[in-house]
């Protein structure tokens, strides 16, 4: 049978600023929540601020988290640099 797994061990980012693209929906959203879990300040980045973008920010604010929501065109590099100034 082999050797069994153990848990991944929990994670700590206390303290941590993080800057999640695509926090909007599907998997960016579950690593920004998760993040925010963890302790991390979550900057929460999309095209737009409105919809998802701002329910994924209210909702780790709900849970106790801190989180930030940023408009980012990652194929615009004047927005990118704006973003992250």
């Amino acid at each position: 049978m082999g050797t069994p797994r153990r848990p991944a061990p929990a994670l700590d980012f206390s303290g941590a600023t993080v800057l999640v693209i695509g926090a909007g929906g599907g998997i960016g959203s579950v690593v920004a929540e998760r993040f925010a879990a963890a302790g991390a300040l979550v900057i929460a980045a999309a095209r737009r601020l409105d919809g998802p973008l701002r329910a994924v920010v209210d909702g780790i604010g709900a849970a106790g988290g801190s989180a930030h929501a940023v408009a980012i065109d990652v194929t615009d590099e004047d927005s990118v640099c704006n973003a992250v100034a």
